[in-house]
């Protein structure tokens, strides 16, 4: 596992325009002035730098830079929320299970209550909208998520697009308050890093396997 790198910034000798838009974002709730002057706030500026680049032994030769999108997919206003437990781990199942096939290289995705965020490439005799329609189909039919139509994609540039955008979404669950810190929010899972929280093969096996399989369940024996 890696370890998040902190980063501390004297708040005395910075001014906020020359943060990153992330670590703007993970000030905000601070209600901080445009700029920091003086001595008048004393504080400590701790920046995650958990997102591990790419381990390129293992990483197809189709994911380049450019080749990562920025993902959001929304669930339908009347879905339940897609964190509770048993549901929260047969998606993240399914994204690994596209993932291992090869449908997708997924470098994060993360669970949130009515939306997921994601990180991926897509091979390119694949059309990313249609693998993403597939696998809505797949969670649809079997899982039961209603999604809405259509989904968010933004091209990252370079690395240190996805290095911010990593530490966006990984900060969601704190920003929304569904949780005190980003390693205390179990719902995601990476290809590249391990996360803690989530045993996913432990945590599918607590959970109908067929639910997840999509195998109609065997009958149940007479009495």
């Amino acid at each position: 596992m890696i370890l998040p790198e902190v980063e501390r910034v004297d708040p005395n000798a910075l001014a906020l325009e020359r943060l990153t838009w992330v670590e703007r974002l993970a000030l905000k709730p601070l209600g901080l002035k445009k700029r920091v002057e003086g001595n008048a706030l004393h504080f400590t500026l701790a920046v995650m730098r958990e997102y591990p680049g790419r381990l390129y032994h293992r990483t197809p030769g189709w994911v380049k830079d450019g080749a990562l999108f920025h993902l959001r997919i929304r669930a339908d206003r009347n879905q339940p929320a897609l964190i509770a437990a048993a549901l929260a781990v047969e998606l993240l199942h399914a994204v690994r299970r596209e993932h291992e096939q090869g449908h997708w290289w997924c470098e994060l995705f993360l669970v949130m209550p009515d939306h997921a965020h994601a990180i991926m490439a897509f091979p390119r005799e694949q059309l990313m909208s249609e693998v993403i329609r597939n696998w809505k189909r797949g969670t649809a039919r079997i899982q039961r998520v209603r999604w809405q139509d259509g989904y968010f994609d933004h091209r990252l540039r370079d690395e240190k697009e996805a290095r911010e955008t990593w530490d966006y979404i990984r900060r969601n669950p704190v920003v929304k308050n569904l949780c005190a810190a980003e390693e205390d929010w179990s719902w995601w899972w990476s290809g590249i890093v391990e996360n803690p929280r989530l045993r996913l093969d432990e945590q599918v096996e607590r959970v109908a396997p067929n639910a997840i399989s999509g195998v109609p369940p065997p009958p149940k024996p007479a009495a």
